[in-house]
């Protein structure tokens, strides 16, 4: 996850209006507010932006895949999708209502507390994007939602976008407190260290971006050996580490041959294959497609 560049945001503006038009509230470079649509974001995963987008179901129901995982998304419940991750399969009911939050990874940045707490909760929430906040959770995320969208709802109030990116930053925090406690209670008979080491490894998959290449290459990084990263991430997961590292690898290959203009050839560098062949063979394997065929069929979807 990356700072948006200025020309990204235009794009991101013009594209989020082009889909909800009268529906977008706020915008700046690093946060999007719309505080009502009955519509999922199904589209989104074609700008080419680093946006998590946090829905709030307000009435009704959603069911989708995200990536591999299907999710269901209920009135009363929250849901984090990440940065680039494609929404499949949508089927909603004909009451739904969302309040939708999308945000970059610099306004996470820019309080440095907040960046340690926000990658000790990513694995927790890559798991599981859906949250059910219990009745007072719930009580105060509507407090925070509606503080924050008073605010957006006056735009010649002085300091409205320090106040909304302060209030969407303290919401975050409060998010991540609900999560988290609700993860470590989840998890009082794991033990202490495998769930540190899994949380950990995957916070390096997410960091390499797709260039960790083999268990071997995560567990030196970890100072455990191969053998026992096998042995924890297979029983937490119940998949072994080749699968998310190839996961991980896979998803960053989609997002570089949809939105980047690199060459094949530059991205096969960047993702440290060896060779464009070997890279070609890969994608292949994994997406069933050259990665010329592969940019070529998703580019004109976007």
């Amino acid at each position: 996850m990356h700072n948006l560049a200025g020309q990204n945001y235009h794009k991101m503006e013009k594209r989020i209006a082009d889909l909800y038009r009268n529906e977008l509230d706020y915008a700046d470079n690093d946060l999007f507010v719309i505080k009502e649509t009955d519509r999922m974001p199904d589209q989104l995963m074609n700008v080419v932006l680093d946006m998590e987008l946090l829905l709030f179901c307000t009435q009704g129901r959603a069911s989708f895949r995200l990536d591999e995982r299907p999710v269901t998304l209920s009135a009363g419940q929250c849901a984090l999708c990440p940065d680039y991750t494609p929404i499949h399969d949508l089927m909603v009911s004909t009451d739904l209502r969302l309040c939708i939050m999308g945000f970059s990874w610099h306004l996470i940045e820019e309080v440095p507390a907040l960046v340690k707490q926000a990658w000790s909760a990513s694995s927790a929430i890559m798991h599981e994007p859906v949250f059910t906040p219990s009745e007072g959770e719930l009580k105060r995320i509507g407090q925070y939602r509606d503080l924050l969208l008073h605010h957006v709802e006056n735009p010649d109030s002085r300091f409205r976008k320090e106040v909304i990116r302060l209030l969407f930053q303290t919401f975050v925090f409060e998010l991540i407190n609900m999560t988290c406690g609700r993860t470590n209670a989840a998890a009082q008979d794991e033990t202490d260290a495998n769930m540190l080491h899994t949380r950990r490894f995957f916070e390096l998959l997410a960091h390499g971006e797709g260039t960790i290449r083999s268990v071997a290459q995560v567990a030196g990084m970890m100072n455990v050996t191969p053998k026992y990263l096998s042995h924890v991430i297979s029983s937490e997961t119940g998949h072994p580490p080749m699968y998310h590292i190839h996961l991980y690898t896979v998803r960053a290959i989609e997002r570089q041959l949809r939105y980047s203009d690199l060459t094949i050839k530059e991205i096969a560098t960047r993702m440290g294959f060896s060779s464009p062949a070997f890279f070609g063979k890969f994608v292949k394997t994994h997406l069933g497609i050259s990665p010329k065929s592969y940019r070529i069929k998703n580019s004109s979807q976007a």
